[in-house]
């Protein structure tokens, strides 16, 4: 894939994020760091590893509801903040053109919440899941698809 100078990549996995920026040409990939973060731990409360919810299905008989997946829950708003930031960093003209690469999840939920923004500027999204590579490796990987 060849990548004009400037254009910002982000590479997540719902817990962890990388923005980088092609700071060389089309021809050579040159990427830099331009943020970056993780989900935090302290998202995973308490509040979710209670026992299910109880309720009465018949009038003899209770039934019990599903068990919370606070993982989900949290990978949910780390995207939805994620989100939020590409949306802050677009209105105030950061980047112009934007690469997405992820799991094919948060790309889901990603899309869901991006705003015309930032869909104005996105020009590919590649389902992957990278984000623990290098920056070479990444590179290579852009490269290539």
């Amino acid at each position: 894939m060849k990548l004009a100078p400037e254009t910002w990549i982000l590479v997540s996995d719902g817990q962890k994020y990388l923005v980088l920026e092609n700071k060389g040409d089309q021809d050579i990939i040159s990427l830099q760091t331009v943020a970056h973060g993780e989900a935090d731990p302290s998202d995973l409360s308490a509040d979710g590893l209670e026992r299910p919810g109880r309720f009465k299905a018949f009038a003899d008989r209770r039934g019990a509801g599903e068990i919370t997946n606070i993982h989900d829950i949290a990978e949910q708003r780390f995207v939805a903040d994620l989100a939020t930031k590409l949306d802050d960093w677009a209105q105030k003209g950061r980047y112009s053109a934007l690469v997405i690469i992820a799991d094919k999840t948060t790309i889901g939920v990603l899309r869901s919440r991006l705003t015309d923004h930032v869909k104005e500027r996105l020009i590919a999204e590649i389902g992957r899941d990278i984000v623990h590579q290098t920056t070479p490796e990444i590179e290579a990987f852009i490269e290539k698809a």
